[in-house]
């Protein structure tokens, strides 16, 4: 199944492609979408992803009932990283 095409996403794609374009030229990123419900943040990140030819990708989205607390995402990004990225682990460990 392939994903229905990105329209109207120029700019914020333009941004990305750039910050893969830095990642891929040594200079790792973190990229944060955020926004109002329902306006496309998951479809942008997933033509991010697609757009990441041979990178690895951690996903994490926050509940908007506040019930697993502010920092419960991070916590399973970090948990993820450490368990798949060897230099995160031993950052982890220190």
């Amino acid at each position: 199944m392939t994903a229905s095409p990105l329209v109207g996403r120029e700019p914020a794609l333009a941004e990305l492609d750039a910050v893969l374009a830095e990642a891929r030229a040594g200079r790792g990123r973190l990229v944060l979408v955020t926004g109002e419900a329902g306006i496309g943040k998951t479809r942008l990140a997933e033509e991010l992803v697609r757009r990441a030819d041979g990178f690895a990708t951690h996903w994490a989205w926050c509940r908007t009932d506040q019930s697993m607390g502010s920092l419960r995402t991070w916590s399973s990004v970090l948990r993820n990283l450490t368990a798949t990225v060897p230099a995160v682990a031993e950052l982890a460990e220190s």
